[in-house]
């Protein structure tokens, strides 16, 4: 962790991006069951394109209702233009196949956290959010912001200070107008970065209208930046998964560390074995490599046992559009 690690590269998709799409269906399927049966535990990939939406998993819970309007609702709240046909096959399983506040498999998950940045990520991440949220407030606030595009890609590099967007354009609209909304909007929180604007043309649908999508497709660019370890994504499982909650835990106690005469940069690997509630491995370290496993204590990455503010409703949806909106 820290500049002796060189972590350049981050990579940042719009809320219209047909992988983020099903992320956004999977989770509003998960917090639906959650509402339902706080008690519940779910394994779900969604998968689409082209105006058809699949739904496979695993399910343990008491709650019973139809997906069918959750998904479309979900669906609406991004692209209300946007209509696809849900096809489900998720189906109940034994109890131990998904334990409660634990996994049934073996679960590493990282947290990092430096004091490079105000919010704590990696400078190149730190970037590419501002750069994302940028974008959403031009679309929301710019008198031209109904020119973007939902389904964009932007990936920052913070070696030469530049940020590389692809995002296309419908038909009737010059790439140069698409432009002079972003740009502007880029340089204002990223002011001395270059832009490159990419673009395949005009095209006349995007996102699960042009291509397929899945749930749960994560990488270290997209999770802290290139070269930080990363862990399987939490898409699809409940709050209290070690994916989810574990993975946010152990970001919360790096920028504690953080905070603290600890280092500048702290990096959390815990490990959780099968229907543990508490990680079974915690190890931490600075950006000089000291060991700080000694300040940390598995209590605090109890799954069983957490603040009351890491299981509240909705937090999934908070946590998953914070990188458009903020933290």
């Amino acid at each position: 962790p820290g500049r002796g690690l060189s972590m350049p590269l981050a990579h940042v998709r719009g809320p219209g991006h047909p992988d983020a799409l099903c992320d956004a269906m999977a989770i509003a399927l998960v917090e639906e069951y959650l509402r339902r049966d706080p008690d519940s535990r779910t394994r779900l990939c969604v998968t689409g394109g082209r105006e058809s939406l699949f739904v496979d998993g695993d399910v343990v819970s008491q709650a019973d209702f139809d997906p069918a309007p959750i998904l479309r609702k979900a669906l609406a709240e991004i692209d209300p233009t946007l209509v696809v046909e849900p096809f489900l096959t998720c189906e109940t399983v034994q109890a131990q196949l998904l334990p409660l506040h634990a996994s049934f498999e073996p679960w590493i998950v990282y947290g990092y956290a430096t004091a490079e940045t105000p919010t704590g990520w990696p400078p190149a991440q730190h970037a590419a959010r501002a750069a994302a949220q940028a974008i959403e407030t031009a679309r929301k606030t710019h008198p031209e912001g109904f020119l973007l595009g939902l389904d964009y890609e932007l990936v920052t590099d913070d070696a030469v200070q530049s940020v590389a967007l692809r995002m296309d354009h419908a038909p009737q609209v010059a790439r140069e107008q698409v432009e002079g909304v972003v740009r502007p909007a880029l340089q204002a929180v990223l002011p001395g970065w270059s832009l490159r604007f990419l673009s395949s043309g005009a095209a006349a649908e995007a996102g699960l209208r042009k291509r397929s999508g899945v749930s749960g497709r994560l990488s270290s660019a997209r999770l802290y930046s290139s070269h930080i370890p990363c862990h399987a994504s939490g898409i699809g499982h409940a709050v209290r998964h070690p994916a989810n909650l574990g993975a946010w835990l152990a970001r919360t106690e790096a920028r504690r560390l953080v905070g603290t005469d600890a280092g500048r940069g702290v990096l959390i690997a815990l490990r959780w074995d099968p229907f543990e509630t508490r990680p079974m491995i915690v190890s931490a370290r600075n950006e000089r490599g000291d060991d700080l496993a000694p300040r940390l204590v598995p209590e605090a990455f109890d799954l069983a046992a957490p603040q009351p503010a890491f299981v509240r409703p909705g937090i999934l949806q908070e946590q998953f559009r914070s990188v458009w909106a903020g933290e």
